[in-house]
């Protein structure tokens, strides 16, 4: 009655694939520096904000293809 519970899903087996390093859009964004003419408070604000985003993403974005390419390679 309950068979269908009972079947098996196949698993691909992707050890030993290699795959290549991070590109690198992953890498962490340098701070821009602060131009005469901006307003060194609120720009400075806005930057960091979003660098310090877009880096912590970046930086986990990289950490995940790290594993993946490590898992993938059957290490």
């Amino acid at each position: 009655m309950l068979s269908a519970c009972n079947r098996s899903v196949p698993v691909i087996d992707a050890s030993g694939t290699r795959l290549p390093k991070p590109p690198s859009f992953m890498a962490p964004v340098p701070v821009q520096k602060l131009r005469a003419e901006q307003d060194a408070r609120d720009a400075l604000a806005r930057d960091r904000m979003a660098l310090k985003q877009a880096n912590s993403r970046l930086r986990k974005s990289k950490a995940w293809y790290l594993r993946l390419r490590q898992t993938a390679a059957g290490k």
